[in-house]
Parts: structure tokens; C-alpha cells; sequence
């Protein structure tokens, strides 16, 4: 059996337990999307011809790339509605500390953008949520981050400690009233504009007009936030940005400057996130897509291969064979990078094909795995 086939076969068998009801309603858009999950690992670049050279068919690959656009136009496919049941267990599991969600944009397509939450997880994050929308990076606002978030929380126990992290473009009035009034359990840290004013003292004074120097932290409490909606109490952290010469003011309901600094060093664990599904992995970024709705379509086909081999390359990890695909003395290489390297040995050395979307807190209960 082809290689392909057998990327095919595991995938299909894996979407066919997880998602029942899916099969059950569209049993042909459940096939194009395990045909999908199992070629783009290998595929050299997140173009459709390319994805259609390792999908094991007969066909042209001028009409399994048709294929691919009808998939990607079909208003039946629900793309939340498929990943709900494979992440919801993820995220019941990691409800026992506290969850980061993290919010970022990218661009994406033809003169789009991605906004995405995603869950922190072990030094990186996985896709919780998306929605692409027309315009390039920036373009997102407060109505679009809040449904979003109100998703994500519809995922979470309601009993989940959750912290929201963000970078300049979440420091939305809009966002923070919406996590106060629904959530107000929740804590977050926002990165605001560096011009955005406060009420301090009695006095509207801009963020920037607090002299912050390289290596010195300002820690303002009970401030409100902007002339035009006054919100607040909230707390601001004030640091120099050394390395791009710039002030980074951060809104927070934390209590502490402490607490802040500790999460807010995970917001940037959405970046290698962004990393393997672009430039260091999978291409995404030479995908020509043009149209938001298509856009979200092929980001379930991307963050399940994703989960796949972060998945894969944590198994290769505590089972002790990730030294055959990295160096024995130190991880040099990601989870991700070590799933990709770990798939391509296994198909290599004719071995069974794991398929997973769930990485660490389920691995007490695997197997031993044979030796690759």
C-alpha cells in the first residue's frame, strides 16, 4: 500500500470514530476532508495542485484540485461544528490550572486576515477558534474578538480559570467591558496603544507621557481607560521595549505586576503556532485563497494535521524515540517539527500510523509504541 493510502486510511478511520454525526450527514465532505488532513503533512506547499499530488486518487490532479474548491465552497460544511469534538476534550482536561487563551492575527490569503484564539499549551498554543475576514493584519475590531472569545468560553467549563492575552490590537474598550460584565471572573492582560489616554490622578494623560526608560516598569492602579468611555478601575504595566524602541503599555485586572509579567511572557506562544502552519512548515501563506468563508474552511483541514503531529511528535517524546529524529542529548527541534520528522520514519520503515488530536494529558493511557 502506497504511502498516501496509508496516511488516508489512518485519518479517515480517526475522523470516522471522533465525528460520527458528521459522516452520518455529509459522508463525501467528511472523505475530501481526510483526503485533505492526510496530504497536506507532505505536501510542499498549501497550494491546491500541491495539495492534490499526495492525495492517493487516480484522478487528474487538475480535478482533485477542483475537488478541493468545491469542498472549500460548500456552505453544508460547518467547520466549528467538526472541531468542537475533537477539541472540547483537550480543553475539559486542561481546566484543572488555568487556560490561556491568546489572541492574534495573521495574514492570510489574498489580501485577508486570520483572527485566531488559541489555547497555551506547553511553551506553545493550539488552534481554539478562528474567523477570516478581508483586509490585511490589523483590520480586526471589538464586536469581531468578543464572538470569538464568547465561542471560545461555550467551549470551557464554566467553572475554568481563564487568563485573555493580547497584543496591541485587543486593547479594545468593546473586548475588556464584555470581559468584565460576562466573565468577570476571567483576568486578562492587553497590550493598548502607546497614545491611548487614562484618567491617573484626577488627570486624561497619554500612556506615552510617562517617562518609561530601557529597563524600568511604571505600575499605575486603578486607572480608567480612554476619554470617550472612561472604563475602568483597571491597573497598567509601563515597559521599554529595548529591542524595537518602542513603550508597550499593558491593561490588566491582575492585582500584581508580578502576576501580570508571568503570563503575559506566554502571549508570544501563539508565534510558532503561526510559524508551522506558514513559513516553517506547512506554507500556508502560499495558498491563493480570496474569500474569508474558504479561508476558515482550509483552517480545519490545517489545524487538524497540526493537532496530528503535535500529537505524533509528543508520542516520539515520552516514548523516548525522538532521539532518532533529533539530536540524543537536547530537543533542538519542536513538537511539531519532531511529528513531521517522526510521520516521515514511520512511513519510511513501513510501521503502524498513529493518528491523534489530543497531545500530553492523554498519554497515560497509551500503549507501549513499537520502535521506529
Amino acid at each position: 500500500m502506497s504511502d498516501s493510502r496509508r496516511r488516508y486510511y489512518a485519518v479517515e478511520s480517526k475522523l470516522r470514530q471522533l465525528l460520527p454525526e458528521q459522516w452520518e450527514e455529509g459522508e463525501s465532505r467528511m472523505i475530501n476532508l481526510s483526503l485533505m488532513v492526510s496530504a497536506i503533512p507532505k505536501a510542499k506547499e498549501l497550494t491546491q495542485n500541491a495539495i492534490a499530488s499526495e492525495m492517493p486518487l487516480a484522478a487528474q490532479d487538475t480535478s482533485l484540485a477542483q475537488r478541493q474548491r468545491r469542498w472549500s465552497k460548500n456552505e453544508q460544511l460547518d467547520e466549528r461544528a467538526c472541531y468542537r469534538p475533537i477539541i472540547e476534550p483537550f480543553l475539559q482536561a486542561l481546566s484543572r490550572s488555568t487556560i490561556p487563551l491568546i489572541l492574534d492575527t495573521t495574514e492570510m490569503g489574498v489580501n485577508c486576515h486570520l483572527l485566531m484564539v488559541a489555547v497555551g499549551y506547553q511553551r506553545r498554543a493550539l488552534p481554539l477558534v478562528w474567523q477570516a475576514g478581508e483586509g490585511s493584519r490589523g483590520h480586526t475590531d471589538g464586536e469581531q474578538q468578543v464572538g470569538l472569545l464568547s465561542y471560545s468560553a461555550s467551549l470551557l467549563p464554566s467553572t475554568a480559570d481563564v487568563i485573555v492575552l493580547g497584543d496591541g490590537e485587543f486593547g479594545h474598550v468593546q473586548l475588556l467591558n464584555w470581559l468584565e460584565t460576562v466573565h468577570p471572573q476571567w483576568n486578562y492582560c492587553l497590550r493598548v496603544a502607546s497614545d491611548t489616554y487614562i484618567l491617573f490622578e484626577g488627570q486624561w494623560r497619554r500612556l506615552d507621557s510617562f517617562q518609561v526608560q530601557a529597563g524600568e516598569t511604571i505600575w499605575l492602579e486603578q486607572v480608567y481607560l480612554t476619554r470617550q468611555a472612561a472604563f475602568g478601575p483597571l491597573n497598567v504595566w509601563l515597559t521599554w521595549d529595548t529591542k524595537h524602541n518602542r513603550l508597550v503599555p499593558i491593561v490588566t485586572n491582575l492585582p500584581l505586576p508580578q502576576e501580570l509579567h508571568y503570563w503575559y511572557r506566554k502571549r508570544p506562544w501563539i508565534e510558532p503556532l503561526f510559524g508551522d502552519v506558514k513559513g516553517h512548515g506547512f506554507d500556508l501563506q502560499t495558498s491563493r485563497l480570496r474569500h474569508p468563508e474558504r479561508i476558515d474552511r482550509l483552517m480545519l483541514a490545517v489545524s487538524l494535521a497540526y493537532l496530528w503531529l503535535c500529537f505524533l511528535g509528543s508520542v516520539a517524546i515520552l516514548t523516548g524515540h525522538a532521539k532518532l529524529v533529533d539530536r540524543s542529548d537536547r530537543r533542538d527541534r519542536s513538537i511539531f517539527t519532531i511529528g513531521r520528522l517522526w510521520l516521515n520514519r514511520l512511513l519510511k520503515l513501513d510501521f503502524p500510523i498513529r493518528v491523534g488530536f489530543l497531545p500530553f494529558p492523554f498519554f497515560s493511557t497509551l500503549p507501549p509504541v513499537r520502535p521506529g
